[in-house]
Parts: C-alpha cells; sequence; structure tokens
C-alpha cells in the first residue's frame, strides 16, 4: 500500500512541475552560444535563439505564443531589427499580420499590414496588405476559398490622386484579366487551352477622350515562355487601323532563329539570325 502511495504522489509531483512556469536554457550544436524555451503550462510561450556569424555581430531571434501555441510575436536583432506580429479571433483565426522592417528602396523603416476578413461561415472573404511607405493597399477577395480578384490601390501625392488596378482570376486561380485605371487604360486578357497552358495574352491600351487604341497580341508556345506570334492593331484618327505583326521562329535550344514580318496580308521574312560554333545553337 505505501509502494502505491508513493507512486501516486511521486506523479502528481511530476505533474505539478511540469505545469509551472519554467525557463529552459541549452547549447547550440557546438556548445558556445546560449538559446532559451521558456514553458508556461507545459506549454511555449517564448523561445530564444542566438547565432553567431564570422566577422559579424550576434543575431537574436525571439519567438512569443499565445496559450493555444500560436505565434504572437517574432523579432529578430541584427545591426538592424525587425519585427512580425499576429493576431487572431475567438476561433484562432488569423485577423492580423504586420511586419515592421528595413525598406532598402526608401532606406528607412516601413510597416506592412495583412489584415484578415471573414464571412459569418467562418470562410475567408477578403484581405488587405498596406505598405505604409509606398501608400499602396493590395486587397485579395475570395469566394468558397478560391481568389476572385485583386484590387491595387496607389495614392499619389505628387498630384494628388489615387489609382486603382484590377486583377481577376478563373476558378483555377490563374490572372483571366486585368484591368488599370491609368492614363492610357490598359486592359490586359488571358486565355488558356483545356490544360491550364497560357495560349495568348491580348494588352489594349486607350486615351480616354482619344481615338488612339493600340491592342497587341501574344501567342506562347506550350511551355509558356516563347513568343511565337505578335501582332498590334492601331486604330488611329477616322477609323484608321493600321496593322502590325510579327512571326518568331526558334531553334530547338530556344534561340530565335528567324522573324517575318507582316506586309499587307501576309508574312515576309525579315530578320534572319545563325549562330556560330562558339556560340549556343
Amino acid at each position: 500500500m505505501k509502494i502505491i502511495l508513493i507512486i501516486i504522489f511521486y506523479h502528481i509531483f511530476i505533474l505539478t512541475a511540469l505545469c509551472q512556469e519554467r525557463a529552459i536554457t541549452y547549447l547550440d550544436s557546438e556548445g558556445i552560444l546560449p538559446n532559451s524555451l521558456e514553458l508556461k503550462n507545459n506549454k511555449i510561450k517564448r523561445i530564444e535563439s542566438r547565432d553567431y556569424y564570422i566577422g559579424e555581430s550576434e543575431v537574436m531571434t525571439i519567438w512569443t505564443f499565445n496559450s493555444d501555441g500560436l505565434p504572437l510575436s517574432i523579432e529578430y536583432k541584427d545591426s538592424i531589427s525587425n519585427f512580425k506580429n499576429f493576431n487572431y479571433d475567438i476561433n484562432n483565426r488569423i485577423t492580423r499580420y504586420s511586419y515592421i522592417g528595413w525598406n532598402e528602396n526608401y532606406a528607412k523603416f516601413d510597416t506592412n499590414t495583412t489584415t484578415y476578413f471573414y464571412l459569418t461561415n467562418g470562410k475567408l472573404e477578403y484581405t488587405t496588405w498596406k505598405s505604409y511607405i509606398r501608400e499602396e493597399v493590395d486587397s485579395f477577395y475570395y469566394e468558397n476559398g478560391k481568389i476572385t480578384h485583386k484590387t491595387t490601390t496607389r495614392n499619389y501625392t505628387y498630384d494628388d490622386c489615387t489609382k486603382t488596378d484590377t486583377l481577376f482570376y478563373n476558378e483555377f486561380g490563374l490572372p483571366l484579366k486585368f484591368v488599370s485605371s491609368d492614363s492610357p487604360q490598359t486592359t490586359i486578357k488571358y486565355t488558356y487551352d483545356k490544360d491550364n497552358k497560357l495560349i495568348n495574352k491580348v494588352r489594349i491600351k486607350h486615351c480616354v477622350g482619344s481615338p488612339y487604341k493600340e491592342e497587341i497580341t501574344f501567342y506562347y508556345d506550350s511551355k509558356e515562355k516563347l513568343v511565337l506570334e505578335l501582332i498590334t492593331h492601331i486604330t488611329l484618327k477616322d477609323n484608321f487601323i493600321n496593322n502590325i505583326g510579327y512571326k518568331y521562329y526558334y531553334n530547338r535550344k530556344g534561340f530565335l532563329k528567324r522573324i517575318d514580318h507582316l506586309q499587307g496580308s501576309e508574312y515576309k521574312i525579315h530578320s534572319a539570325f545563325k549562330y556560330y560554333r562558339n556560340q549556343s545553337r
């Protein structure tokens, strides 16, 4: 009986110890720099990891977690630090993600924030991504878990205007149509075959209030990399249409071999290319 009681009290002691908040410090594989793991109620609360690069300063990464084990923040400390923060709703669905870090293009810190919006049935409705330096907002819209379209809104302080671009997607998540509110107004349409490979792309440019209209069609090969044909229709004053067309031919390695130019209604050789032995054929 005493042995049984001792075993019971031993397990109670172990469980109580595990449920207490504590920190564990350990060494890396080379036994040089300490790393720490902080637990609460037997769940990870905080992780601190340190790395050292030869000739550089020490780098520290700190993770913090909520009571359900989801990340709350990630802090990366180097000569320049950056931060990642996460917010969740009561159902542990992410509602907001923000990143604060150094933007090399602007030579200053930038904050990028992604916000998630859900329908009453719990499905994702749309997300927004915002860059404070670039004054740009990307919004992604979903239906039944699939993206339907994306809008990009930019604020231009120099001329006090806002411009919006919209990209529509098909049921397979591939670009279907792009519309820009910029001037000239640009529309791009995409066509795919039954295997969802890009067949052609049509780009239309039109200046509002002007008869000028440019329509370029790109025809692609089966690998969606090489342009096989390019046709441009330019509409000028009095509905005059000027057609410009090119056909492109390639060798086995994908190098351009010949260009045919549309003259009237027929294609004729416009340029030919020859590769020598010290060049790829």
